[in-house]
């Protein structure tokens, strides 16, 4: 990504990283130098902003994120990180998305609560066919709730297992049985054997 110098010399790599942050009038992080002398773990919020310092594609910033972050890349219940997916693929700078960004109202997301999840693939195929940044800020506002929550897919195998496992004579019921059978077995071979020594 155009850093020819030495790769061992944290001043020049640092300095480096500076000024791709500051030629695209990002906020330049203060933790860049511990990077690489304490190895700490680069932020997610700035992780996306190295992505637009160093103008990444979506691929790009998918294998950055994962093998270099040791994170996710994008979280489509997340209206901030869909406009940095946005704006990284048609090519619109930081600013430009900061500046979106503050045109939305937005959500965070929660704990998942509600009846009918909209699964992230759905929301990625949503965003997939959205060209313009009127589009994008239109879908965000009318649909803010669809962003509230966070791993519906998650929850929803997991209340599945859960469902099945503590129905009538799930496996829940038939485990508690057996636990205590071996503790009422366990239980009454000890009286025997205090029985026997009296």
């Amino acid at each position: 990504y155009g850093y020819n110098g030495d790769i061992g010399d944290i001043e020049e790599k640092t300095n480096f990283i500076k000024d791709k942050f500051k030629a695209s009038e990002i906020p330049v992080p203060r933790s860049i130098r511990r990077w690489y002398t304490e190895h700490i773990l680069i932020e997610r919020k700035t992780a996306f902003q190295i992505c637009f310092a160093f103008q990444l594609d979506i691929v790009q910033t998918e294998d950055f994120m994962r093998r270099i972050c040791l994170m996710r890349s994008f979280d489509y219940h997340n209206m901030e990180e869909i406009v940095y997916c946005f704006s990284l693929k048609h090519k619109i700078n930081y600013c430009m998305a900061q500046e979106i960004i503050s045109s939305m109202n937005m959500v965070k997301p929660d704990k998942f609560q509600a009846e009918e999840p909209v699964y992230t693939k759905f929301l990625e195929n949503d965003i997939e066919n959205i060209n313009s940044v009127d589009e994008l800020v239109k879908y965000l506002n009318e649909n803010a709730e669809i962003f509230e929550y966070n791993n519906a897919t998650a929850y929803h195998i997991i209340q599945t297992v859960w469902n099945d496992i503590a129905k009538p004579e799930g496996l829940a019921i038939r485990e508690r049985r057996k636990l205590y059978k071996a503790f009422d077995d366990e239980d009454n071979a000890g009286k025997k054997s205090r029985k026997r020594a009296e």
